[in-house]
């Protein structure tokens, strides 16, 4: 009798772990289009930011319509912005290209990038304190509550114009070699 116990035993454990494991499997295959989280950084494309700030100030529709101008109207105005410090960012990482850079050539490049990224932190600025300007005084009280939260959600601006992706690492070019036989860098993502 204790043969037909232990093999009895033996196939409800066994039957248990497997209803386990469906279920494990279940809940992976649910969710495995859900993210992890992100340290710090819970980045929300520019519809839904929109939507966060509304609601966390609760605006009403008159309010909502003149943030969406100005949402608008500083979206078209960070592209050329961005467009700026890309170029400037291209034509200083162009000096690798050279053998010898000299100082002064190298700190009147990374001063047109640095005045980009000035520029469009002005221009945020700015356009922070015509959104606030639309709230009431209430709202202005968590529009300063919430405020950090709002620039992490942005994203920080001073990341890559084009992020490094990770399936481009087998795409690159092999490095060549000039003239003097001296290997040429890529230049960063």
């Amino acid at each position: 009798m204790s043969i037909f116990s232990n093999n009895r035993l033996l196939s409800i454990v066994t039957l248990a772990l497997l209803v386990v494991n469906i279920f494990t499997l279940v809940l992976l295959w649910k969710h495995k289009n859900i993210e992890p989280p992100h340290m710090g950084n819970t980045q929300l494309p520019p519809q839904q930011l929109f939507e966060f700030v509304t609601k966390e100030l609760g605006l009403n529709d008159s309010q909502q319509n003149a943030y969406k101008l100005l949402r608008e109207e500083h979206q078209k105005g960070q592209k050329k912005l961005q467009e700026n410090i890309k170029m400037a960012k291209d034509s200083f990482y162009a000096l690798l290209k050279n053998n010898l850079v000299s100082d002064t050539l190298l700190s009147k490049e990374n001063d047109k990038v640095a005045k980009s990224i000035a520029e469009i932190d002005s221009y945020n600025f700015k356009h922070f304190q015509q959104v606030k300007s639309i709230c009431t005084a209430e709202q202005k009280v968590k529009f300063d509550a919430i405020l950090k939260e709002i620039f992490n959600r942005m994203g920080n601006s001073r990341r890559p114009t084009a992020p490094f992706n990770n399936q481009d690492r087998g795409n690159r070019p092999p490095p060549t070699l000039d003239k003097e036989g001296n290997l040429q860098p890529h230049p960063p993502y």
